[in-house]
């Protein structure tokens, strides 16, 4: 087959989840003897336009959309020319059949375009960026938030002094709605989100289950992800602080927000017994030997995860996972058996559960035990899951009838709501400029 995947970032210039499983897809299909390109966005801020530059990286074709700076909240900024390099990209790749692993920063017009040139597309749920901005269903004020009610919860809450808001946002809504409706094939990573599973791989191969500590050691506990405060980990803290344990160590492996951070290790200072450290970005192969002396990891989210690779390579590694009960996390921690579960947000339960496994080091060893092999998903597994997809997919022609008269209709919407905003920017520049000036 001659694939297009379209992903958010793509290694080198992106690390974490999304892109490492985009990355495993390209090379497992290129391995099976596909011919793959990948199309990504690069969000510099120069040029103010967005251009392709094309490239490779492991052996891997890129198209890489550099330029434009950011576009989270700016919807529908540079739509339009997003899809021109995209409909571009189609015509010169020819590919039989379009990957989107996430369409963050790109456009949700692209299953309709792809259909225009009776190109199929199998569409990836990784988060919920579909349906929500923010990608987590998580308002500003931390309360979550049930869904974007046609746009008019994402103008309130979220957007409210935005200009035209409840028009970008409803705008927003129905475009990516019907990208998931068009998409020729809908795939999901749990079964919280959608009927089609293929569960995200894990690249390392498995260990043994960890036996259990010797009551004279320190508990040693780690957080893996991006370490930000959706993500729960000044809930650990917390719990830690209630807790009262002798001696614990916590390491934190992941991207870190340098403001959150700060709060963090001001936390961790006024906790007796706590060595708290920080070890950054790692590659995944290397995660077996980073938590060689880890006797479990936390996983204190705080938002509806769809999915947590994080539980997976813990498992993978013969590590018990403490998470919280929320979303895709209880499908993959069986409370009592491999893991523990708490309440999101409770310090108090999850302190509890920390005093237990302290005072009887031998349930680690037992919650180890529990792990079955079932429990994760390797990255050929998962890659080869995927190539039936997309070779089934593509042997069936999309209907393109109806797509290019209602594509017309939403340009015409999106391009006035564009051009507005480009209008802004140009005066605030303006402004800018002349209080240089002033100053001078």
């Amino acid at each position: 087959m001659r694939v297009l995947i379209v992903t958010r970032h793509f290694p080198p210039f992106g690390v974490t989840g999304v892109e490492r499983v985009a990355e495993q897809t390209a090379l497992e299909l290129r391995a099976a003897g596909d011919t793959v390109t990948v199309l990504f966005r690069r969000e510099t801020q120069a040029p103010p336009m967005p251009l392709v530059e094309p490239g490779s990286h492991r052996g891997i074709e890129t198209r890489m959309i550099a330029g434009g700076g950011p576009l989270h909240s700016t919807f529908p900024r540079f739509m339009s020319v997003l899809e021109r390099i995209f409909e571009r990209t189609l015509l010169e790749v020819q590919p039989d059949v379009v990957l989107c692993c996430h369409l963050m920063d790109h456009s949700p017009a692209y299953v309709s375009i792809a259909h225009r040139w009776r190109i199929p597309v199998v569409l990836e749920l990784h988060d919920y960026y579909t349906v929500c901005e923010w990608a987590r269903l998580q308002r500003p004020s931390g309360d979550l938030c049930p869904g974007p009610d046609s746009g008019r919860a994402c103008a309130t809450y979220c957007f409210p002094d935005q200009e035209r808001s409840l028009e970008r946002w409803a705008l927003r809504t129905h475009m990516f709605r019907r990208a998931l409706e068009q998409s020729d094939a809908l795939v999901a990573p749990s079964q919280f989100v959608a009927d089609r599973v293929i569960g995200n791989g894990v690249a390392l191969s498995p260990r043994p289950p960890r036996p259990a500590p010797g009551p004279d050691q320190p508990l040693k506990l780690a957080f893996i992800g991006t370490v930000v405060p959706h993500k729960g980990v000044h809930v650990i803290l917390d719990a830690l602080r209630k807790a009262r344990l002798p001696a614990v160590h916590l390491t934190l492996f992941g991207v870190a927000v340098e403001s959150y951070m700060r709060e963090l290790h001001e936390s961790a200072a006024e906790i007796d017994g706590l060595l708290l450290r920080v070890f950054g970005t790692y590659e995944p192969e290397q995660l077996s030997l980073l938590l060689e002396d880890t006797h479990a990891v936390v996983i204190p989210s705080l938002v509806t995860e769809t999915y947590s690779i994080t539980a997976r390579e813990a498992f993978a590694c013969g590590m018990p996972v403490i998470a919280s009960r929320i979303g895709a996390l209880p499908e993959g921690v069986r409370d009592g058996e491999n893991g523990l579960l708490f309440e999101p947000g409770s310090a108090f339960q999850l302190a509890r559960h920390l005093q237990t496994i302290d005072a009887d080091r031998t349930l680690l060893g037992k919650l180890a035990a529990g792990i079955r092999a079932s429990d994760w998903t390797s990255v050929p597994e998962r890659a080869a899951r995927m190539r039936a997809i997309l070779r089934d997919v593509a042997e069936r022609q999309p209907d393109s009838h109806g797509v290019l008269d209602e594509l017309s209709e939403l340009t015409i919407l999106r391009d006035a709501l564009s051009e507005e905003a480009l209008r802004r920017e140009a005066r605030a520049r303006e402004h800018a400029q002349l209080r240089l000036l002033a100053r001078r």
